[in-house]
């Protein structure tokens, strides 16, 4: 459910800021599968399904790939990063220095 929430938001903010085409990875095979999905979905998260895929058709060549964890270091260090600092913070231009390590080792 969370992994479909932040689509959900990635999906948002693509489109608040007019970004189109964007491909959002994600390690969670399942949110791929009920994206690319035919029919309605009757899931906990099924809602959420749809409103990523009415977001989706605004943005012309937009998809979800499956990616797998180890290919999502920086998308989990984000992640953790934010739990742990309780802050919603967002950034534009340089790579936050957080992230470094992790871009260099790549």
């Amino acid at each position: 459910m969370v992994e479909a929430l932040a689509g959900r938001l990635a999906c948002q903010i693509a489109l608040e800021f007019h970004l189109s085409p964007v491909t959002i990875e994600t390690d969670c095979l399942q949110l791929v599968q009920a994206i690319q999905a035919e029919g309605e979905d009757t899931s906990v998260f099924g809602r959420v399904i749809d409103d990523i895929s009415l977001v989706l058709t605004s943005l012309a060549g937009s998809f979800f790939c499956h990616v797998y964890r180890e290919s999502n270091k920086i998308a989990h260090k984000l992640a953790h990063t934010a739990l742990i600092s309780g802050l919603q913070v967002s950034w534009s231009g340089d790579v936050p220095p957080v992230l470094d390590e992790i871009l260099c080792n790549n």
